[in-house]
């Protein structure tokens, strides 16, 4: 099984666990997204983009950014879709991502979501988009907050 652990044993870590975090923290390449990571890697090289570039301009901080390339942190809805921006995706090219990483497609009929889509297909920056979401008195793109303890 690729040196995977068998979902009963880390279940069952779980249920013994008394920390959280430190549970958390040694089985974490069994969160890693082998799908999500290749998808990742096809984008850069039909886009023609870095890494670097990408997560510049989805305005990821620089490690986490990484750890999402490389499959160690499963990125929120919202920094999906701030990678979409990254990428420079189109709204159903973003859908797309964000079935590769397990979150529900953008949804016209979601005003969030409508706005996203239309600065997507329009070529809008995340700042640009914010600022958009800002004006229509929508919750914004979050990229980047200081992640607080589990436990």
């Amino acid at each position: 099984m690729d040196g995977e652990k068998e979902t009963s044993k880390l279940l069952h870590e779980l249920k013994k666990a008394t920390n959280l975090r430190q549970v958390l923290d040694e089985n974490e390449a069994e969160f890693k997204s082998s799908e999500m990571v290749t998808y990742l890697k096809e984008l850069l090289v039909e886009k023609k983009l870095t890494k670097a570039s990408v997560i510049r301009a989805a305005r990821l901080h620089e490690t986490y950014g990484y750890q999402i390339f490389s499959g160690v942190r499963r990125p929120s809805r919202d920094r999906t879709i701030a990678l979409s921006f990254g990428f420079k995706l189109s709204g159903h090219e973003a859908s797309r991502l964000l079935k590769y990483t397990e979150y529900p497609p953008l949804y016209a009929k979601n005003r969030r979501d409508a706005i996203i889509i239309f600065a997507l297909d329009h070529g809008y920056t995340l700042d640009q988009t914010n600022d958009s979401l800002y004006d229509l008195e929508e919750a914004l793109i979050e990229t980047f907050k200081e992640e607080k303890p589990l436990v």
